[in-house]
């Protein structure tokens, strides 16, 4: 009674202390009903439930949690197994009532179990409601039990079988406890539990009887019982994450071991107190916040979290405003899409817009053409089709003869072709004696030989084409005698036209080549 007692006293009191962390070692009282299946009147021995022969028993439990799923016990358990033949009406038992066997015997059992709780998952606990107070579990182990059966055969009278019984008859018996339960958490300190366990039938000597009765069935017991548990050493753990709060940095909060107690609500390591970024999962280098782009700035102050880039730029890329494939920092056009380092050369020349003072007519002169190659950029040159000098603005010096007739430059633009052809037109080429005749009289003179097209073709075959008519003619000029050194071949296409691309009478105008001289 005073231990009793002494067991209430402690029950009540643990109600009145604070949270307590759970020391692995627990402390369980056991109390509940046992009942057998042996060769006497007996569960489920005789086809129906028979429980007028449950006895109570109790014992102790010594646990010891192993981890979140598994704990290791140590039990003892004390009860009475007892079975009687009298009073049974029930067909399976025909003449057991007139055979009257009974037995009495204590029973003490010593074992070691494992439970297993197999809904416990610590990663799945809500941190708002961090106890699971219902855990159920199932178990499994090995134990010694003990009986000294006291047993009287009755109106039995086979004297060979009772002495064998009494020959064979053991005390101790190997046994395989298995079951199941449920526990509930009441607080961190007490807990209850509801567990049912059976025995493998290993022997057939709990009762005292065999071979007098059915030895091909060996005998088993059944228990129903309630605990009443008590963590031992338990100290206080105000936030009941399992650490004690003088080991606990975070006392008030629940938080995991391997971060002394502290909370990692996005799980990546750092604790929510020196996280900067405590929801979001991070890295050490940025104190807990993310990098997705991995630039070395976090995403919270990066512009472009998804790209590479610099601080300068807020974590984003050096920009190419005008997406020319230039970043602006080596672009000196960053506002225009440009071909030469970042800048524009419209006509192609190699001379960059802004450099170029003919930016939209491809030359050879710092951008600007020179037709007669002169060395004079032909929107400087006064005469830009005739090789000229720079002290006439690009026209050549007028010389005088022996005879002191001054000499006119030649001219000829009506040398005309046929559509689409490099065919001089008939009335045209008598016009090709006036030029080796003037060729003739004055052997230092030059000739530029230009060609152009009307306007019914793309660009670049017109000027495959002019090019062409050209060519007809300084190969008809060097038929005639005339050096090949003293003429140069130049193609136009539809530029420079004389007539209206409109009409046929100035399309044909503009199918021509004209012939200039210089430097005679």
């Amino acid at each position: 009674m005073r231990n009793f007692l002494a067991f209430v006293l402690i029950f009540i009191y643990s109600f009145y202390q604070p949270l307590m962390a759970q020391n692995p070692w627990d402390f369980q009282f056991q109390a509940g009903l046992m009942e057998h299946g042996s060769d006497v009147h007996s569960w489920g021995r005789h086809g129906q439930m028979i429980t007028d022969q449950a006895k109570f028993g109790g014992g102790l439990i010594l646990g010891y949690s192993l981890n979140e799923h598994c704990n290791l016990r140590l039990n003892y358990w004390r009860s009475k197994l007892q079975g009687n033949d009298k009073n049974i009406e029930n067909e399976f038992a025909l003449g057991h009532d007139l055979r009257a066997f009974s037995f009495s015997s204590p029973l003490h059992e010593i074992g070691v179990s494992l439970e297993y709780h197999f809904l416990k998952d610590p990663m799945n606990i809500d941190q708002t409601n961090r106890n699971t107070k219902w855990s159920p579990y199932v178990l499994i182990g090995g134990a010694f039990s003990y009986t000294n059966p006291s047993v009287n055969f009755g109106n039995y009278n086979r004297k060979g079988k009772i002495n064998k019984d009494k020959e064979n008859l053991t005390h101790w018996h190997l046994q395989i406890p298995m079951g199941l339960g449920i526990k509930y958490q009441l607080s961190e300190v007490i807990f209850i539990t509801a567990e049912a366990e059976g025995v493998l039938p290993l022997h057939d000597y709990l009762d005292g009887i065999s071979e007098s009765a059915n030895p091909e069935k060996n005998d088993s017991y059944q228990v129903l019982a309630l605990e009443l548990g008590i963590n031992i050493g338990a100290k206080p753990d105000t936030d009941q994450d399992g650490i004690i709060d003088d080991e606990d940095e975070c006392p008030q909060l629940f938080g995991l071991k391997e971060l002394n107690g502290c909370p990692d609500s996005d799980g990546d390591g750092i604790k929510d107190l020196s996280d900067d970024c405590p929801l979001i999962y991070g890295t050490q280098l940025h104190n807990g916040c993310p990098d997705t782009d991995g630039d070395g700035i976090k995403d919270m102050d990066d512009a472009c979290p998804e790209v590479a880039g610099l601080q300068k730029y807020d974590g984003c890329p050096i920009p190419d405003s005008d997406g020319d494939g230039i970043n602006d920092e080596l672009d000196p056009c960053p506002q225009i899409i440009g071909t030469i380092n970042g800048c524009p050369d419209s006509d192609s020349d190699g001379v960059i817009d802004m450099q170029d003072p003919c930016p939209l007519v491809f030359g050879n002169m710092n951008g600007c053409p020179d037709s007669d190659k002169d060395g004079i950029a032909d929107h400087v040159d006064q005469c830009p089709y005739v090789f000229g000098v720079p002290e006439k603005q690009g026209c050549p010096l007028i010389k005088k003869n022996n005879t002191g007739i001054v000499i006119k430059a030649l001219d000829i633009r009506d040398l005309y072709f046929e559509t689409n052809t490099a065919e001089l037109i008939i009335t045209s080429k008598p016009r090709l004696s006036d030029i080796a005749d003037y060729a003739s009289k004055y052997p230092n003179a030059h000739f530029n030989i230009t060609g152009f097209a009307d306007s019914r073709n793309n660009n670049d075959y017109n000027i495959d084409l002019s090019y062409k008519r050209a060519e007809r003619v300084y190969n008809d000029l060097i038929k005639m005698g005339i050096n090949a050194d003293r003429l140069h071949i130049i193609a136009k296409g539809e530029t420079e036209p004389l007539g209206d691309n409109s009409t046929e009478e100035g399309r044909q105008l503009n199918r021509r080549v004209e012939v200039r001289s210089y430097g005679q």
